[in-house]
């Protein structure tokens, strides 16, 4: 494995973009949904650069995205240079996102539009269902986890719960049936382990 994947809290970390166009707009958008605040600017400035956690820079000039790198790691700074693997200390994967459900897609920066036809794919495949299905599921969590105090046990339960009919009853009954439904297995699963 190349790259360790793994997802990063950057809420009011300040983040920089660098450059100009769709990718750009998109770069900062998807920093600015995780909660970062971001400084735009259209070519790289060493000055402006010292205080950011992370850095995406988007920029067809091999040099530039070299120097950024460069930079970026004599600060201890995370860089990611689009399109140019070299220059990064960390990779973009393509995102499939529902709700607190994020789906990460990486081809290790070999082939972005892999990654991209992954995530369409998985797009279709999950559905926006799995933004409440997975709320009902944390707020759950809450209960199973005053019942059921050791991880193991929690995981028995949650692994019968999940390799069941569960999203099926989420669909066709609703959030209120569902809710139901864990509970009732809960107290199942707790009389069995008894």
């Amino acid at each position: 494995m190349r790259y360790f994947p793994i997802f990063l809290d950057i809420q009011g970390r300040h983040c920089m973009v660098i450059g100009q166009g769709r990718i750009a707009d998109e770069k900062e958008a998807i920093l600015r949904r995780a909660g970062a605040t971001v400084s735009r600017f259209s070519t790289f400035r060493a000055d402006e650069a010292r205080e950011a956690y992370l850095i995406v820079a988007i920029s067809d000039s091999l040099e530039e995205g070299g120097t950024i790198r460069r930079f970026a790691e004599q600060h201890r700074i995370l860089v990611n240079v689009v399109d140019q693997t070299a220059n990064c200390n960390f990779i973009a994967p393509a995102i499939v996102e529902r709700g607190d459900l994020t789906i990460a897609v990486s081809t290790s920066g070999k082939c972005p539009a892999l990654a991209r036809r992954l995530r369409q794919q998985l797009e279709l495949e999950i559905g926006p269902e799995y933004a409440p299905y997975l709320e009902l599921l944390g707020e759950t969590r809450t209960i199973v986890k005053k019942q059921l105090t050791e991880f193991n046990q929690r995981r028995a339960f949650y692994q019968r719960l999940l390799d069941g009919d569960l999203l099926a009853i989420f669909r066709n009954e609703g959030y209120q049936s569902t809710q139901a439904r864990i509970l009732e297995e809960l107290q199942r699963f707790l009389r069995e382990a008894a």
